[in-house]
């Protein structure tokens, strides 16, 4: 037994065998095909896909404006992550920023003046001649 619907842009679903034995309807559904063939007749595939995409839309839209507080909530209720609501990525990168900058001044403050002056010159790009 295979599930399927009437047409691929009808909500009708049809049971059919794969051995070819026959089709399977729920109750009232004939009268609905016959309804939905005249209708797709008198407007088109296009206008009748098209009213397939604007149905699902609207109700993909409600399903989501039911659903969006409960995702609200649960987001609102998470812990912060790392303290400061970063990402693991943002705290890693600030993590190997303030290793290098508190290892870059560490590295100067045990500099004489004109070592200093001339890692300085160094990481300006110019020369400093003495």
């Amino acid at each position: 037994m295979e599930r399927g619907r009437f047409a691929a842009t009808s909500d009708i679903v049809i049971d059919a065998c794969h051995h070819g034995d026959g089709l399977w309807i729920a109750n009232g559904a004939l009268s609905r095909m016959q309804e939905y063939a005249e209708h797709k007749a008198h407007i088109g595939e296009f206008a009748a896909q098209r009213e397939v995409d604007v149905a699902w839309h609207r109700q993909t839209e409600a399903k989501r404006a039911v659903e969006a507080p409960a995702v609200q909530r649960a987001l609102a209720s998470r812990p912060a992550r790392y303290g400061l609501g970063l990402s693991a990525g943002t705290a890693v990168i600030i993590a190997i920023r303030l290793l290098y900058a508190f290892t870059h001044l560490h590295h100067s403050a045990h500099q004489s003046p004109q070592q200093r002056a001339v890692t300085t010159a160094g990481a300006n790009g110019t020369q400093q001649l003495q």
